[in-house]
């Protein structure tokens, strides 16, 4: 079995202070597994190649990344919300994605991808 693909949001400075150093606890953060059809989705979609685009990121299959800055994190935030309502059967995965990014701007945190 593979590695699990997860995308999270540090709660606050300390929790990303605690991801930095891989010691973070589970109400640390908010995070999302997702599925290998999610997963596929983001790719053949082209939504990571936009997000990689726009937020200056490298996020690919075996690799990991973060977006730390409010600019990348809400150009992302847009790109997301364009693709909300392209594949119904995939809306509230992406919308799930959405909320993650919303929370990275909220908590002056940043957003991780765990691929």
């Amino acid at each position: 079995m593979g590695k699990i693909k997860t995308v999270l949001v540090a709660n606050d400075q300390a929790a990303m202070t605690a991801i930095d150093y891989d010691t973070e606890r589970p109400d640390q953060i908010i995070k999302l597994e997702l599925t290998a059809d999610e997963l596929d989705y983001l790719f053949t979609s082209g939504l990571v190649d936009e997000i990689n685009e726009v937020c200056e990121a490298m996020i690919d299959d075996f690799e990991d990344d973060m977006i730390t800055s409010h600019p990348k994190l809400r150009a992302g935030l847009t790109t997301l919300e364009s693709y909300q309502n392209r594949n119904t059967r995939y809306s509230a995965f992406v919308g799930n994605l959405i909320n993650l990014f919303k929370e990275a701007l909220a908590r002056d945190t940043a957003i991780y991808f765990y691929f």
